[in-house]
C-alpha cells in the first residue's frame, strides 16, 4: 500500500513540474507574473512543440559554430532555428543611469551609444 502511495505522488511531483515548466513559457511573460494577452495561442503552440520537438540541448547544436562579434563585448552565433548571445560585460562601455521611480532609486546600465529605455516603460516595471 506504502508503495502505492509514493508511486502516485512521485508521478504527480513530476507531472507538475512539466506542467510549471511548459506554463512559464507560454502563459507568463519574460519571467514575470504578468500573464501573456494571447494565453490561448501561446499554450497550444508550445505544448505541441513540447510533443513534437526531442530535447536537444543549445549547446551541443551552436558547439561548431563560430561566435560573431555584433558589438563590442557582445557575441553570437545562429544555425537559423536558435541563436546564443555571449555579453562580455567587462568589454562593454557601459553608461549608468541613475531614476527615482516611486520614491525608490533605480541604477540602469545601458551600452555606450544607446539611449536608456523611456521612463513609463520604467514606472510599468516598478
Amino acid at each position: 500500500m506504502n508503495l502505492k502511495k509514493y508511486l502516485i505522488i512521485s508521478v504527480a511531483l513530476i507531472t507538475s513540474y512539466f506542467c510549471a515548466l511548459l506554463l512559464n513559457k507560454s502563459v507568463f511573460i519574460a519571467n514575470t507574473p504578468k500573464i501573456r494577452p494571447e494565453i490561448a495561442l501561446n499554450f497550444k503552440k508550445d505544448l505541441i512543440a513540447l510533443i513534437k520537438k526531442p530535447v536537444v540541448e543549445p549547446a551541443e547544436k551552436l558547439k561548431n559554430i563560430p561566435f560573431v562579434m555584433l558589438n563590442k563585448g557582445v557575441y553570437a552565433k545562429s544555425d537559423g532555428s536558435m541563436s546564443y548571445t555571449l555579453i562580455k560585460d567587462n568589454e562593454v562601455e557601459w553608461i549608468v543611469y541613475k531614476f527615482k521611480i516611486k520614491g525608490k532609486q533605480i541604477t540602469i546600465k545601458v551600452p555606450k551609444g544607446q539611449t536608456p529605455p523611456p521612463m513609463d516603460m520604467l514606472e510599468k516595471l516598478e
